[in-house]
């Protein structure tokens, strides 16, 4: 399911729930240069990855396992859902996956409705097999939580096409008082309206921005940045050691795995103990008592 044209163009005049954890820094696949680089026009906004496109096509699926497991209900009207400005903030945007009902200290309210979709893999590394919702989702409904002044939100993750998990989400005051609110409305007001980059990081997302921001087939001239000479000094050093790296990596892994031959672990002495797991990786952990 792609963004219609009014959804695009909603999405350029604010930031939303989805946007706002890559402003400070926890968004595992966007970076706040290349949020900038979208929300000025140098980067195409509308563009959406398969794993976005398919969590919005299984949102109905997850609301109907939802409400068939729970017995409660999850309003999707478009008016009370999509296109959600915060009264105060203009550019501080909402668009909810529908509207549900929890009891909280023994009331019933109206509570955001968030649907995810999660893959085995993903719900064993990043959600902790299940212990803990990512920090950048936990941002995104706070974010919500923040615009619509909603007090809980129940988030629900369908795993591996598999089982429904359900989270209850409590509104916290404090970070959206004190981190995300600021972050967001400084980041809107000196970064985007004032067309300042933020600050570079090291992630894929931000190199791929400013590759689009300053192709290389369009450098012409040169400028002095002798503030640069230690850090492209480093740079280059870093790169002669990345390939010794690598490679005494690779020679102790197969080391260990010769040792290893068809065992599954070792206990390596200290308390430590050497894991292989199917996909051949090879883990370090303390054994538990």
């Amino acid at each position: 399911m792609s963004l219609s044209p009014k959804q695009v163009e909603f999405r350029r005049t604010g930031i939303g729930g989805s946007e706002s954890a890559a402003i400070l820094g926890i968004h595992p696949y966007l970076s706040a240069m290349e949020l900038f680089a979208r929300k000025v026009g140098l980067m195409d906004s509308s563009a959406d990855s398969v794993r976005l496109r398919v969590g919005s096509a299984l949102e109905p699926t997850v609301v109907d396992e939802y409400q068939r497991k729970t017995g409660l209900s999850v309003v999707r009207r478009a008016e009370a859902c999509e296109m959600l400005r915060h009264p105060e903030h203009p550019e501080a945007l909402a668009n909810l996956d529908g509207i549900g009902e929890a009891e909280i200290s023994g009331k019933w309210q109206d509570v955001i409705f968030e649907a995810k979709t999660v893959g085995s893999r993903a719900w064993w590394l990043s959600w902790d097999n299940g212990k803990q919702v990512p920090l950048y989702i936990q941002c995104q409904v706070q974010h919500y939580m923040w615009v619509t002044g909603y007090q809980a939100a129940e988030l629900a993750a369908l795993v591996d096409m598999s089982a429904l998990h359900v989270f209850p989400i409590p509104r916290d005051d404090d970070f959206i008082n004190n981190k995300l609110a600021p972050a967001v409305l400084s980041f809107w007001r000196d970064n985007v309206k004032a067309k300042v980059p933020p600050i570079w990081d090291g992630s894929t997302s931000c190199y791929d921005a400013l590759k689009t921001m300053h192709p290389p087939k369009d450098a012409e001239g040169a400028i002095e940045l002798p503030g640069l000479l230690d850090t492209m000094l480093e740079y280059q050093a870093l790169g002669e050691q990345e390939s010794v790296i690598k490679g005494r990596r690779k020679e102790i892994k197969n080391e260990a795995l010769a040792k290893l031959g068809d065992a599954r672990e070792a206990d390596l002495g200290g308390g430590l103990l050497l894991k292989r797991t199917k996909a051949n990786a090879l883990q370090v952990k303390e054994i538990k008592a």
